[in-house]
């Protein structure tokens, strides 16, 4: 009996994180936060991966549509299905004035996951994605996307700046940084 009320609670709390993050709308301090965010992410990235040869000036050749899909299939997977997965579900939303102690702990188990779910997925669901999702730039990119989506969804309780930044990322790397011939090789 135990065991069910225990699950009920986590249900509970996972229902409640979800319905808050959705509905609060961020403010425009929060948006130029999540700007400056964003800037110091390209700067951190884009010079070690150009110098790495991980990230190239490799504009994709689609039709419209093909494109257009792409960039909505992203806002979809990976932006809001991890997005709220690894921040919203598995870490304290602000309202409930989790410690520092507690959001530490909760914040080193979500990066931690979200980092080791990239290599996973490659080992198990998405072989094709293997040579680019065990890459250490790409996992130190995905840490430090990871990092900055957490900061801003704690510092907001919103779940739609981690979810834009997460998507501009990676639209950005399959369009324009050779992300989607990466992803596409025979």
């Amino acid at each position: 009996m135990q065991l069910l009320n225990t699950f009920d609670n986590c249900l509970r709390i996972i229902f409640r994180r979800i319905i808050q993050a959705y509905s609060i709308l961020p403010t425009v301090k929060t948006w130029i936060f999540s700007l400056w965010l964003l800037l110091c992410f390209a700067i951190i990235i884009l010079p070690l991966g150009l110098a790495s040869k991980f990230l190239t000036f490799e504009p994709v050749h689609l039709s419209w549509l093909n494109v257009i899909t792409l960039i909505g299939i992203a806002l979809i997977a990976p932006a809001i299905r991890e997005e709220v997965f690894y921040r919203v579900i598995l870490l304290p939303h602000q309202s409930e004035r989790a410690t520092f102690k507690t959001k530490c702990i909760w914040g080193s188990i979500s990066l931690i996951v979200y980092i080791v779910a990239h290599p996973l997925s490659a080992l198990t669901v998405f072989p094709s994605g293997f040579p680019t999702f065990t890459n250490p730039v790409f996992l130190l990119a995905a840490a430090l996307l990871g990092l900055i989506c957490m900061t801003v969804y704690w510092r907001s309780g919103s779940l739609w700046p981690p979810v834009i930044i997460h998507w501009l990322v990676v639209v950005l790397w399959l369009l324009l940084l050779g992300g989607y011939g990466k992803l596409h090789q025979p």
